[in-house]
């Protein structure tokens, strides 16, 4: 993608590409697949459904007006854009959330809730309810 490429120089690609390329030389097609699921499995945020928002309204919580909400089985985390964590919640944290088609909001008691603007409100909850279902479930 277009804003990873521009992380760094070309130089500095090739030194890292190149290399990773050679070692797969020779690979069979499953081999190659293999072997680059297991390299992605070492990121930092492999298996995190990553989304952009927006805060609407976010009283307290000292975030920038863009950031990622990233949601995991471990939990649902705000990240800046260098993926750096501001915030983490534990899904049963999360007392109470709704939606609109431009809007979530997550509610975690005591009148703290957190409002974010992004056009995939119904798909972040639909993770959240299917993560928060499990863990209820693993609990009992």
């Amino acid at each position: 993608p277009a804003n990873i490429l521009q992380t760094r120089s070309a130089r500095e690609w090739r030194k890292d590409v190149v290399p990773r390329y050679q070692e797969s030389a020779g690979l069979s097609r499953e081999d190659a697949v293999e072997a680059y699921l297991e390299y992605c499995k070492q990121l930092p945020f492999y298996s995190y459904h990553l989304f952009e928002v927006d805060t609407a309204e976010a009283i307290d919580w000292k975030l920038p007006s863009r950031l990622y909400l990233g949601i995991h089985k471990t939990g649902v985390y705000l990240l800046s854009s260098r993926k750096e964590v501001y915030h983490s919640f534990n899904f049963l944290d999360i007392l109470t959330h709704s939606s609109t088609p431009y809007v979530v909001t997550l509610g975690f008691g005591r009148g703290k809730a957190l409002t974010l603007r992004t056009n995939k409100g119904d798909e972040i909850l639909s993770l959240i309810i299917d993560y928060k279902y499990q863990e209820l479930k693993d609990t009992a």
